[in-house]
């Protein structure tokens, strides 16, 4: 009797195995189409829904191409989406276009340039270019945004510009599209906030519309915003367990970057961008601050041996920065990108 009961009480474990399976597998599968279709990141060309975040590659390059005569151009991740084109045109006299991307690589930033100068004839003479250690990082993927653009890939020649498909799969079940699938639904019920998490001026000048209107009123919490983020940079930015070291392959792009400038008279103001004071001490007491150095030796070396200019501003203080003027660890507000540009260019200008 102990015997069949054993054997009873196995399959009922089986089967509730199975059932499980199942019903996880439909959960999977209901969370995958509703990403699919939605296309909240706009990473899967759907246009059923007007996207959470819109593919910031394809517009950059869209407003660059109608864009009258560029001068000067700023590159750089996200970052650099504070540094407004007016105030580059007040000191140099010149037309400026800001072609920020968000998460840059090595890849994207040499594509943007030769976009401009190669594919658009640009009359480029002069770039602004941010430059942070994960530009050189040695397993990071190309954002995916920029891997839907041909008009990007078209550069991209190495094994980070591959699509693999399983890495696309399983971005259909991260929490960041889950949730921003969820953010699309509730904004065209009516039920969530119809104000753009962010907008680009002719001149691909970034504004924060939430962020704004939160300031605004008042209730916009930088501190509660380091409090969450700093703590988990080192793995969820830096893939710390990852970042052996300064990527060859991506150096090269880099140096390739600096022969092109040189090759069209194209003068190089190169940066380490600053970070939130915040965050530079918890980067200290993790002991990661190493790929910062190494990162801004290698860039002087390079941008002094080709004639440009560099800067190293990851103190707050080398630019008279304000620790109040960012909107996170890492992104500034325009205040800062002001003061940090006056303090760049007068170098030269």
């Amino acid at each position: 009797m102990g015997v069949v009961t054993g054997k009873a009480g196995g399959w009922t474990s089986l089967r509730f195995k199975w059932v499980i399976a199942a019903v996880m597998l439909v959960v999977l599968a209901a969370i995958a189409g509703l990403n699919i279709i939605i296309d909240p990141l706009d990473l899967y060309g759907n246009s059923f829904f007007q996207p959470w975040q819109f593919n910031r590659y394809e517009r950059k390059l869209a407003l660059f191409e109608n864009y009258d005569s560029p001068q000067v151009l700023i590159l750089g991740s996200s970052r650099v989406e504070a540094l407004n084109p007016e105030t580059v045109t007040e000191l140099t006299g010149k037309n400026c276009f800001n072609w920020a991307q968000p998460s840059a690589s090595a890849e994207t930033i040499l594509a943007a340039l030769k976009l401009a100068v190669v594919e658009n004839d640009a009359p480029i003479d002069t770039v602004i270019v941010c430059i942070d250690p994960m530009i050189y990082h040695p397993s990071l993927w190309i954002h995916p945004q920029a891997r839907l653009v041909p008009d990007y890939t078209h550069y991209f020649s190495n094994d980070y510009a591959v699509t693999n498909l399983r890495e696309r799969m399983a971005r259909l079940f991260t929490l960041e599209q889950t949730s921003s699938s969820w953010k699309v639904i509730r904004r065209d019920l009516g039920l969530g906030s119809n104000v753009p998490r962010i907008e680009y001026r002719e001149d691909g000048f970034a504004i924060y519309p939430q962020r704004e209107e939160s300031l605004l009123n008042g209730d916009y919490n930088l501190d509660q915003v380091l409090g969450e983020r700093v703590p988990a940079y080192i793995d969820s930015v830096l893939g710390i367990e990852q970042f052996t070291g300064l990527s060859t392959v991506r150096q090269g792009y880099w140096e390739e970057f600096l022969q092109l400038s040189n090759e069209h008279g194209i003068t190089v103001y190169a940066f380490i961008p600053p970070m939130h004071p915040d965050l530079w001490v918890f980067l200290e007491a993790q002991c990661v601050d190493h790929l910062y150095m190494e990162t801004s030796a290698y860039v002087e070396q390079t941008v002094s041996d080709s004639g440009g200019v560099f800067r190293n501003y990851i103190d707050l203080d080398s630019f008279d920065g304000d620790p109040e003027m960012f909107w996170d660890e890492v992104h500034m507000r325009p205040e800062n990108g002001e003061a940090l540009l006056r303090d760049l260019l007068s170098a030269g200008y």
